[in-house]
């Protein structure tokens, strides 16, 4: 269950003894925890085939290890027993060409042993060429260049632009980014799609992934959790949008901090320190925002990270300063639960989720934020008490909306049956009416007959 397997590009060259099983590090997986040990080797391998790699962690780790990019280290000595050539160790090759090299050097003049250290330094470089060429060909890199090939039309010269409410990005591009990359995404979160994806393709420029293709800006707020899953985050995204531009959803614009932040820049993105210029707060208060779309799932987890609920303090506000504001709308990949249009199922377990769910214990990577975040809501009149009755009564909202929409259509399905089976019992009674006269018609015959006899 700890344990992992990894793909390589090319062959890793380990040693397939069961006794086998180097310390390693890795390093550019894009997940902090990981990468952050990479000065001190953590983790142990033992191969499973040319090209993958059972990855054994010395501790259990407490963050999701889900990547397509990076590198296993092997270090200074260990390589030299844990790796070889047709099932041979480095070391003892090392030794048979330091015999053979040995042998011939004492037969060869000091312009041709030169030669031979240059020639063996240069082979030397060759194959760590190759290897390196290896790494930038595996499956991951290709698409990135493929993405720039492709959508290098959209935006030929990337450009900066200001931070917040100019930089979202519409509900079209964001399905085409999934369709683009599904095979990779699958059923991943934006923690795999930030650091395989969003940083790798910015990373030339420095800026953020809205302003690479070309910002838009923005129509709506976009509240989420980066652990779930994105094929279910753009599926509740482009529903919302449909609910509320059915004909042109894909030009609805939003900011989503995933590709809103430019993720080389984070500490500015939050302010510095200072929440009242952080992009977040920049892109809420914009005059342009109508409302905040808050990405929910069965358990309800943007409710419990720090920064979401910075987001819903400032959704309230924004509510009851203005009247144009649609505040916090609930979105799942099923539709919108205000709007009546989501699954019963979903709507029901979020609201069981809610009706227990203490805003408090909310958490945060930095306690400096928590506290920071604290501060806010408990100034606000009521504290927590106030943005637990806000959200409450959000979803009873959506669960009253829901249960109407249902009996309207309930209502509706029971009267067009109703009609039909209607529809059917008058066409079999006319049937019988017909048939009737003729019967009763035969029977009058043959009495007559019975009397004539």
């Amino acid at each position: 269950g700890s344990d992992f397997v990894v793909t390589t590009s090319g062959l890793h060259r380990v040693l397939p003894w069961k006794w086998v099983s180097p310390l390693v590090s890795l390093a550019g997986t894009g997940v902090p925890m990981v990468d952050a040990k990479r000065s001190k080797p953590s983790f142990r391998v033992q191969a499973m085939g040319n090209e993958q790699l059972l990855l054994m962690p010395s501790s259990a780790i407490k963050c999701p290890l889900d990547t397509s990019m990076g590198y296993v280290r092997i270090h200074f000595p260990r390589a030299f027993v844990s790796l070889g050539l047709f099932r041979c160790p480095l070391i003892l090759w090392s030794f048979i060409f330091f015999v053979a090299g040995a042998a011939c050097v004492s037969r060869l003049t000091l312009p041709m042993a030169i030669v031979v250290s240059f020639l063996s330094a240069f082979l030397g470089c060759v194959c760590y060429g190759i290897s390196w060429m290896r790494g930038q060909r595996t499956p991951m890199v290709k698409r990135h260049r493929q993405f720039h090939h492709t959508w290098s039309t959209s935006s030929p010269k990337p450009k900066r632009c200001e931070r917040g409410a100019p930089r979202a990005i519409t509900a079209g591009k964001l399905r085409d980014f999934l369709d683009f990359f599904r095979e990779f995404i699958r059923e991943r979160s934006m923690y795999y799609v930030c650091s395989n994806i969003v940083m790798p393709l910015t990373k030339p420029v420095k800026l953020s992934f809205a302003e690479l293709i070309g910002p838009s800006e923005l129509n709506w707020f976009v509240s989420h959790y980066w652990g779930t899953p994105v094929q279910h985050f753009v599926g509740a995204v482009c529903k919302h949008g449909f609910a509320h531009a059915k004909d042109t959803w894909r030009d609805s614009a939003y900011w989503i901090c995933t590709f809103s932040n430019n993720q080389w820049e984070v500490p500015l993105e939050l302010g510095n320190g200072r929440w009242q210029e952080s992009s977040f707060y920049l892109a809420l208060r914009s005059p342009n925002c109508l409302g905040t779309a808050m990405i929910l799932d069965e358990e309800a987890l943007p409710l419990q990270r720090i920064w979401c609920l910075f987001e819903v303090y400032q959704t309230i506000l924004l509510s009851a300063q203005n009247a144009r504001f649609a505040g916090l709308l609930l979105c799942t990949s099923t539709g919108v639960l205000q709007q009546g249009q989501a699954g019963t199922d979903i709507a029901m377990a979020v609201a069981k989720r809610l009706a227990a769910l203490d805003l408090r214990n909310a958490q945060a990577s930095d306690e400096g934020d928590r506290l920071m975040i604290h501060g806010l809501i408990e100034a606000m009149p009521g504290g927590f008490d106030t943005m637990n009755k806000f959200v409450r009564e959000s979803i009873r909202n959506a669960l009253v909306t829901m249960h109407r929409q249902f009996e309207h259509d309930f209502s509706s399905l029971v009267q067009e049956l109703t009609a039909s089976h209607s529809g059917s019992a008058s066409a079999s009674v006319s049937v019988e009416v017909t048939a009737l006269p003729t019967l009763l018609q035969s029977r009058a015959q043959k009495d007559s007959k019975t009397d004539g006899d």
